[in-house]
């Protein structure tokens, strides 16, 4: 028997004189075609059934009513260290997750779209899928539209893993396939791009599976904030401490801070023509591109395994609690879930003063310098931005080496190496050396 004529099952012809014959709709349509072909036919050849490329699959409103035994939309988890609005299908907003979970990206049950809080099969463009209703449990239909108050569907999703063949750019953003390996020409696209499939990249698809989420994730979740409390260093990697980190979330369609210029500027811009944003110019917003989300903010326990990791929080007033609008946090931090845990890949370090009462207000209640003074101005210097513990009298005033970036005072001699704040009073830190500081201030007993 010889082939089915199909147009549509065929790809055009390409340059080289081949014909390549792909995937026939049916797998009896596929079962003819192979039953007659010949040697020299099946070089330029390619099929499949659906099953090969399609996979059954059971959702229900309720996950945790799915059948074990039959390909499914399965419970979720949320994770403990997570507070956000995420699944809220599941949780109220504020104790759910802080990323898409399955039930926020359910076609068929998700909930959250609307402030009625409707399924969005009850106002979709969807008209066929196998489901069953809660109001006729022993009728089910193929019909979205016949019934009402619908409570499980059996539909299709793709088979993974998903085979993809193609061209685009690499992972060092350069293009494949290339026009050469090496040189200027690698940045090039090979001529033969539109008509010779050999040479495109061919390859599965390489999706991570979540199991907390319940979905094929594309990447690690990665997120973006400042730190909520102090961040202390572990004693070893085994045993993590943790701190809690805000999210902030782009504010809208542009990063700019920038506004049009009437009444949104600042009361100090003058390019809006009286200083008061009411000019007609486009003036500067003293608003962050970044905020939280409404209502109660997004928050992330972290687990910090680093030993060499520590931070003090920092408030730009330098005292007080944190407080995103009027004393925002300034250590700023990028997070990412990694093997179901949070954890920093990077802490910024601002300076922790600019006057000695600020190191007051950082330290006052650090058991390092309790009964020791570190609650007085006068016992604090600012160097380099680092809080400096300086009892008056120039004495040590203090054992061990201080936490969160403190030296206690220094007590090195002239020629010794050191780390910043360590020399003795005259003496500065110089390339790992005490050496004299012409500058250097005088002890008075």
């Amino acid at each position: 028997m010889p082939p089915p004529n199909n147009q549509s099952a065929q790809t055009p012809r390409p340059r080289n004189g081949l014909m390549i014959e792909t995937v026939v709709n049916t797998a009896q349509g596929a079962a003819t075609q192979a039953s007659s072909m010949k040697s020299d036919q099946f070089d330029t050849t390619f099929g499949c059934d659906l099953a090969q490329i399609l996979s059954p699959l059971q959702i229900k409103k309720k996950a945790k009513d799915v059948r074990t035994d039959l390909p499914s939309m399965r419970e979720i988890g949320i994770n403990e260290s997570e507070f956000g609005n995420f699944a809220s299908r599941t949780f109220e907003p504020g104790e759910g997750g802080v990323v898409p979970y399955a039930e926020d990206l359910d076609p068929y049950f998700f909930n959250s779209w609307n402030d009625d809080r409707d399924s969005v099969l009850a106002d979709s463009d969807m008209n066929s899928v196998i489901n069953k209703s809660d109001d006729d449990p022993d009728d089910p239909d193929l019909s979205v539209n016949k019934n009402t108050n619908i409570n499980e569907v059996r539909t299709v999703g793709l088979r993974g893993p998903i085979l993809v063949s193609g061209w685009g750019y690499d992972i060092g953003g350069k293009p494949v396939p290339a026009k050469k390996k090496e040189g200027d020409d690698s940045f090039k696209f090979s001529p033969k791009l539109g008509f010779d499939r050999a040479e495109w990249k061919t390859g599965p698809v390489d999706l991570l599976w979540d199991d907390e989420r319940q979905v094929w994730a594309g990447g690690l979740p990665m997120l973006m904030g400042v730190a909520t409390s102090d961040i202390e260093a572990p004693d070893d990697p085994t045993k993590p401490t943790t701190f809690t980190m805000e999210i902030l979330r782009k504010r809208g369609e542009t990063s700019t801070t920038e506004t049009n210029g009437n009444g949104n500027g600042s009361s100090d811009d003058s390019s809006n023509g009286n200083g008061n944003g009411n000019g007609n110019g486009t003036g500067a917003s003293d608003e962050s591109p970044f905020q939280t989300l409404p209502g109660k903010p997004e928050e992330v326990t972290l687990s910090n395994f680093d030993p060499s990791l520590s931070q003090k929080i920092i408030t730009k007033n330098r005292e007080g609690d944190h407080d995103w609008e009027e004393n925002p946090s300034l250590v700023w931090v990028l997070a990412i879930k990694m093997n179901y845990t949070w954890i920093p890949f990077y802490v910024g370090c601002p300076d922790e003063c600019k006057a000695p009462e600020d190191c007051v207000a950082l330290y006052k209640d650090d058991p390092e310098y309790a009964g020791q003074g570190g609650d007085e101005a006068k016992n604090w210097e600012c160097e380099d931005g680092d809080c400096v513990f300086n009892p008056s009298g120039g004495d040590s005033g203090g054992s061990g080496s201080g936490g969160g970036g403190v030296i206690p005072a220094g007590t090195k001699t002239a020629g010794e190496d050191c780390a910043s704040g360590e020399c003795a009073p005259g003496l500065k830190c110089v390339n790992g050396v005490c050496v004299p500081d012409p500058q250097g201030y005088t002890v008075i007993n």
